[in-house]
């Protein structure tokens, strides 16, 4: 990106036919609906079993990274720092995995920079998670709650969608060309209710109660 010039910011909402309820299932949708960002030399960060790489094309330029032993590279981002040099790979995916990062802030950066032309990001809208929990009346589970055992899948940060997109947009402003953010809504759709509330409501409070999962694509 050249310096002085503005980066373009726009805003998208993922139709209703893309949905996923598992890793696999989000993985597939990473292929097929940001397949315009996916280029090799991939980084996969917060890999899991690998499930991108088995939706890309075989030979794909592809690297995981994750705690999990099913790794290319075994690697515990809170106390390990990534050891490629700047703009080693083309893409670098991340995600539903910063939230979980005590050294959110520094990892963030270093993804960052170990990009040269796309950088693909998911972050939960957690004022959805926990409204939906509210509503339900059950505990907040392993991810905020109080368990009887330490888990290890569990959430750092507690942010809404609106804040999510306040901090991409000021962190990565210089860093990129052009920031795309895209809508997920999961599962439950959009039903009367979250279309009263899209007109009743202003847009960020509407987005903070209904928007699942904030994805951004950041183009170099």
């Amino acid at each position: 990106m050249r310096k002085g010039r503005k980066m373009i910011v726009s805003e998208h909402y993922i139709p209703p036919g893309y949905s996923y309820s598992n890793r696999t299932e989000k993985a597939a949708l990473i292929a097929k609906y940001f397949d315009f960002a996916l280029q090799g030399p991939l980084l996969d960060v917060g890999c899991g079993s690998k499930y991108l790489q088995q939706c890309l094309p075989e030979g794909f330029d592809y690297t995981g990274l994750d705690v999990v032993p099913e790794a290319d590279i075994h690697l515990d981002l809170d106390r390990v720092d990534i050891a490629f040099k700047d703009e080693s790979f083309s893409t670098v995916v991340c995600t539903d995995v910063l939230e979980h990062l005590e050294n959110f802030h520094s990892v963030f950066n270093r993804l960052i920079d170990l990009s040269s032309r796309y950088v693909l990001l998911s972050l939960p809208n957690c004022w959805n998670h926990a409204l939906h929990l509210v509503i339900s009346g059950r505990s907040s589970g392993d991810k905020y709650g109080l368990p009887l055992e330490n888990p290890q899948d569990r959430h750092r940060w507690y942010f809404g969608c609106s804040e999510a997109k306040y901090f991409l947009t000021k962190t990565l402003n210089g860093k990129g060309r052009k920031l795309d953010f895209y809508h997920y809504f999961g599962l439950s759709g959009r039903g009367l209710a979250q279309k009263t509330a899209r007109l009743l409501f202003p847009r960020s409070r509407y987005e903070n109660l209904f928007v699942h999962t904030l994805w951004a694509v950041l183009e170099k």
